[in-house]
């Protein structure tokens, strides 16, 4: 069977899964294609990204008054393949590799992170020819519940593991730091200044807790504009760390070192929030960060929010300030659970339940 992927760009998240994949079933001809390699979309510093890539060329087209990237010659390649994996986030060339591979009744896995899948007459439209896709491939339970929820699709035909970090690599990083003494509880984030990190309230939280004379630092690590001169007003009143760039490597002494991490946006997923749990430290998280639902086992190795309340975000770090022996052990413990449950190669092998599914 040949199979064509069609990928965004390089990613962390997504590659890892994708070249153990590739290494491990050779039985099937696959071809790799990225819509963009040009690293404005990815992490060209983390040096993760696959080898020997095709990137389809594109260029900017004007349709109805709004602008499009066209990618020239991606649609002529779908005939000579029995599978197309398709990614969610529609660019105008994957709508139309969609609905093309329909018509021409190619297999599809369709690989999306959507949490919650709106409604109108536009995206019904889409939905229409989504629903013919053989399988999905989801980042975790939180996709593969709207989907069923959303758009009726069997469970038998969701396989998660779409997102998934090279846990191995990445606790044997986490290990070559031996955590310090501190006289301050660290609370972390990782994240560019993005309008889904919901950087006001991370703030605010940061704030009641200086407040309240706690001794807690927020170690905030990303670049970015959004927000920016609500984080630049935070570090000026005191409490907060601003670390703007930080490679892959030194990412992960600050995990090492960290008491907690938290996340108050509302994000379809998280790298992150993987990365900490691995990682094997407690987490604050809002509800609405999709990775929620895979790595926090509520009141064990972290606490979930279910609402946008500073109050209930200092209240939750606190309790774990207060009982950090307790929810650092649970977390260590979960650690080692999702090494079997979260690995790469639990990820591979759902992608090729995926792909058998076309084959079916």
């Amino acid at each position: 069977m040949k199979v064509l992927f069609v990928l965004m760009h390089s990613a962390p998240y997504r590659d890892p899964v994708i070249n153990a994949f590739l290494k491990a079933n050779k039985e099937y001809d696959v071809d790799v294609v990225y819509l963009y390699g040009d690293g404005v979309l990815c992490h060209p510093e983390w040096n993760l990204a696959h080898e020997t890539i095709e990137v389809i060329p594109h260029k900017k087209i004007k349709l109805l008054n709004k602008t499009f990237d066209w990618h020239k010659g991606l649609l002529k390649k779908v005939r000579k393949y029995d599978a197309i994996f398709i990614g969610g986030y529609f660019p105008v060339v994957n709508l139309l590799l969609l609905i093309k591979s329909v018509f021409l009744h190619k297999k599809i896995i369709f690989n999306c992170d959507t949490v919650k899948f709106k409604k109108g007459f536009v995206h019904n439209f889409i939905y229409r020819y989504v629903r013919k896709s053989s399988a999905f491939f989801v980042p975790g339970l939180r996709t593969k519940n709207a989907l069923i929820q959303d758009l009726g699709i069997q469970g038998k035909r969701i396989f998660c593991g779409s997102y998934l970090i090279d846990s191995n690599t990445w606790i044997s990083q986490i290990q070559k730091y031996k955590k310090t003494a501190s006289s301050k509880f660290k609370l972390l984030f990782v994240g560019k200044l993005r309008e889904i990190r919901n950087i006001p309230l991370l703030m605010d939280v940061a704030e009641s807790l200086r407040k309240k004379n706690e001794n807690i630092e927020l170690i905030y690590i990303g670049d970015g504009t959004c927000y920016k001169n609500s984080l630049v007003a935070q570090i000026d009143r005191g409490g907060v760390v601003w670390v703007p760039e930080c490679s892959y490597d030194s990412l992960a002494e600050y995990y090492a070192q960290a008491d907690c991490y938290i996340h108050p946006g509302k994000e379809p997923y998280s790298l992150a929030l993987s990365q900490a749990a691995f990682a094997g430290i407690p987490i604050v998280s809002h509800f609405a960060v999709g990775a929620a639902d895979d790595y926090i086992k509520d009141g064990y190795n972290g606490i979930v929010v279910n609402e946008d309340k500073v109050d209930y975000f200092v209240d939750s770090v606190l309790q774990i300030k207060n009982n950090l022996e307790v929810f650092s052990d649970n977390a260590k413990k979960y650690a080692e659970e999702i090494q079997k449950t979260r690995s790469v190669d639990w990820g591979k092998d759902q992608l090729l339940g995926a792909v058998k599914a076309c084959a079916e």
